[in-house]
Formats: structure tokens, C-alpha cells, sequence
């Protein structure tokens, strides 16, 4: 016959039993609801659970494990599951088989399951460095941080194995610096020097303590930078010759066939001229490379056109004069020819063709230059040196003396000659001219 399980509120002999009462349907049986223990109970020892499943759940503090009958528990499953109750969910731990009363024979708390909530984070603070410059530190970028770091500042590290957990760093009861945790390392920079701090984080968990100090970062070594020298030439050309160009690059040495050079424009006036060029990095300069490739030896060759050139270059006669100052106004001149050809130099300086006015006093000195696509033969003469008679010798002049004036550069006047031309250049025209060639 059919049996329905009553549980009833009574004691025989101390123990708590179950009824069977009979059904309208005797044809066939149905399993029992619940299963009584060995000696009839029904009554279970049960472990209680607050908060939620896999976010707080915690064990239920006061008595716990606690007795209860199976009937109070909707949709019994046996020992080993789980049910909802008011407070979270619980636990079915073992069947309660005792016979007496008081707590004797219950099971402990630690007999129960873990809560289904995450293990409470571990954190810990530590100091890592004092910056000296501006950028980021081989002490942080070991953890993946490319943080742009102060200089001046230094860098604390909190090292957790959760995300997403809140914690404040305190000095005493002082809140210096608050976050949420990675799972990793986390940095962050103090403006000054900072002693006893401390880690908190959670149901009051902490950790500490550290403290700063002096000690420097490291940095990385910085990436060279990369350059790539150049040279430029132009072929030799019969009326303007050739030419080559070295590039001004930063860290870069240039050498001329062995001797070291400036970068800039180097013009080749004659043909078969050969020239061997070498670029290398200056010796004190560890933060520049050749970029991948670089061109850094050359070897170049001027030489004649097809066809060749004329033997030799259309030859110009370059002329320049001079007048005394007038003892008068105190001011000579002196006299650039303008010649096809040539360029003049006054002392050092390029200079047009024309007449300039001369201080008393002053000394120029004229050099004629040979544009490209022209020459001088080798008598020509293309220096040239002007002395003035100085104002007091104009004022000696006016009591007729003589004045005795120096005569350099005479390279045309050797001999007799050249002591008749003096003669007659102090005595005839009181004046002193220093000429000198200059072999094309």
C-alpha cells in the first residue's frame, strides 16, 4: 500500500520517529521523502552560510553547525547538498543521530565546506626608487609600466594578486595615496620623502611598513640616433672644373685622403684629380650610429669630358693702382681694374672692381684670383701692398723733408734695377708701392 511520512513533534524514549499514515491509493507504493537514520531520526546537522555565493559568502557566526529536521528543509536532497534558506543558503553536513540532549556529539564549524567566496587579497608595499631625470625607469618598466616618471619624485610600488580591490596607503592615521589594485605591481610617485607607510585594503587587512631613501633609478641607455652622411659631386667640367660636397651631419668626422676636414663645398680645379673621402662618428659621440646601409667611404675621379680640354686656360693681365693721400683731405686711393676673368681680395675680403679711398696711415693688400675658365702666366704680377704716408709725414713733407718710407713685397726689383726704381719711386713721386707676384 501507499505511505505518506508524517513527521511528528514527539519524543518516544528521546528519539524523534517517523509515522506512516495511510493513502486513498493501496495499489502501488511511493519512496518515502525523507530517509530516517539508522535509529529513526530525522534530523540533520546543518551548516550555515551569509552573503552571496562567490562574491562575500561567509560562514554564519553563534552556533554553527546547528540541528535541524529534515522537514524544515523544502526540497531535501540528502547529506552533501545545498539548500536556500532565509538568511543565504545551507549546507547539509551529517545526519543528527543522537539520543541525547545538550550540544554533545555536534560536529564543528571546520567540519563544514569553505564559503564560496574569493580568498581576501594579498598586498604589500615597498619602496623603489628616487628618480634623477625625466622619463621612465628600468624600475618600473620590468613590470610592463612605460609611466613618464618626474624627476625628483619617488616611486612606490603595491604589489597585489587581485584586480579590481580599493586600497589606501597611509602614514599613521593619514591617507597619503588611494587606488585599486592590478593583479601585479602597481607604482606611484610621492613629491617628497616619506617614512612608516602602510597598505590597507579590505575587511582591515594591511601591510607595511616602508619607507623612502636616496637611492637613484635606473635608466635605459637611450636609442642612438641614426645618420646617414652624403656626398655630392659635380663631373669635371673644362671651363669651371669639378667640385664635391660634404654633408654637415651631426657626429660626423670627414677625413680627405687621411686628413680631417670640415663638411662643406671642396671645388676641383684640375682634371685626373682622384680624392678618397671616409665618414666616421666622432669619438666622444656614443649616441649617434650609421643608420643600416650607409654609404661611408668614397672614392672619386675627376677627369676630362669626352673629347678632353684646351691645353691651357684663356690667360687675363689683372691691374691695380694707387694715389697718395693729399696732404690736404688726408685720404689716398687705390684702384681694382675690372678685368674679364678676375676677382680681387682687399685684405682678405671679396671685393668689386673700383676705386676705394685709403686712410693716412693705412696699409692694403691687393690679391687678384683667377676665375674658373681662366689663368694668369706665371710673370704676372697679382699682389699687390699699399702703404700711405702717415699725417706727420705730410706735415715733415711741408718743411721739405724727405720722408723715409719702408718698400716690402718689391719681388719684381732685384738688383740695380731694383735700386734705380727705388730711388726714383722716394725721390720722384714720395710715394712707396709694394708690389709682389703670385705665380698662376
Amino acid at each position: 500500500m501507499t505511505a505518506t511520512v508524517l513527521a511528528l513533534g514527539m519524543s518516544l524514549g528521546g528519539a524523534s520517529v517517523a509515522v506512516a499514515a495511510p493513502d486513498d491509493d493501496t495499489s502501488e507504493s511511493a519512496p518515502a521523502t525523507v530517509i530516517a537514520s539508522s535509529n529513526g531520526s530525522a534530523k540533520v546537522f546543518v551548516c550555515k552560510y551569509v552573503g552571496t555565493p562567490g562574491v562575500d559568502e561567509r560562514l554564519q557566526t553563534g552556533n554553527n553547525p546547528i540541528s535541524v529536521s529534515v522537514n524544515a528543509i523544502p526540497d531535501y536532497q540528502g547529506v552533501g547538498s545545498y539548500f536556500a534558506d532565509a538568511q543565504g543558503r545551507s549546507y547539509v553536513l551529517g545526519e543528527d543521530n543522537r539520543t541525547g540532549g545538550g550540544q554533545e556529539g555536534e560536529p564543528s564549524v571546520s567540519e563544514c565546506p569553505a564559503p564560496d567566496a574569493p580568498e581576501p587579497a594579498v598586498m604589500n608595499i615597498t619602496f623603489m626608487c628616487k628618480t634623477v631625470e625625466d622619463g621612465p625607469v628600468l624600475n618600473t618598466e620590468y613590470a610592463g609600466d612605460a609611466t613618464e616618471w618626474d624627476a625628483n619624485t619617488y616611486i612606490v610600488r603595491i604589489r597585489s594578486d587581485q584586480a579590481g580591490v580599493p586600497f589606501q596607503v597611509k602614514v599613521g592615521g593619514t591617507v597619503i595615496h588611494e587606488g585599486v589594485s592590478i593583479a601585479g605591481d602597481l607604482f606611484f610617485a610621492l613629491d617628497s620623502a616619506t617614512g612608516g607607510m602602510k597598505v590597507h585594503w579590505g575587511d582591515g587587512l594591511s601591510k607595511g611598513t616602508a619607507s623612502t631613501n636616496e637611492n637613484p633609478c635606473s635608466y635605459p641607455e637611450p636609442e642612438p640616433t641614426l645618420v646617414t652622411p652624403a656626398v655630392n659631386s659635380t663631373a669635371f667640367d673644362c671651363l669651371f672644373g669639378g667640385s664635391f660636397t660634404l654633408s654637415e651631419t651631426d657626429g660626423v668626422v670627414w677625413t680627405i685622403d687621411g686628413e680631417t676636414v670640415e663638411p662643406g663645398l671642396y671645388p676641383v680645379p684640375l682634371a685626373g684629380t682622384d680624392v678618397e673621402i671616409v665618414a666616421s662618428i666622432a669619438p666622444d659621440r656614443d649616441d649617434i650610429e650609421f643608420s643600416d646601409g650607409a654609404q661611408t667611404t668614397w672614392n672619386l675621379s675627376f677627369t676630362e669630358p669626352e673629347g678632353g680640354c684646351l691645353d691651357t686656360f684663356p690667360l687675363v693681365v689683372p691691374n691695380s693702382s694707387f694715389t697718395l693721400p693729399d696732404c690736404d683731405d688726408l685720404l689716398g686711393t687705390y684702384t681694382l681694374s675690372e678685368t674679364e676673368g678676375v676677382s680681387w681680395l682687399v685684405n682678405g675680403t671679396a671685393t668689386e672692381p673700383g676705386t676705394y679711398d685709403a686712410e693716412t696711415g693705412s696699409t692694403v693688400m691687393v690679391e687678384a684670383v683667377a676665375d674658373f675658365g681662366f689663368g694668369f702666366a706665371a710673370e704676372t704680377q697679382t699682389e699687390w701692398e699699399y702703404t700711405f704716408v702717415p699725417e706727420q709725414e705730410c706735415t715733415d713733407l711741408a718743411g721739405g723733408d724727405l720722408p723715409t718710407l719702408a718698400l716690402t713685397g718689391a719681388s719684381d726689383l732685384t738688383g740695380a734695377f731694383g735700386l734705380a726704381a727705388l730711388l726714383i719711386t722716394l725721390t720722384g713721386m714720395g710715394m712707396v708701392v709694394a708690389r709682389r707676384r703670385v705665380d698662376a
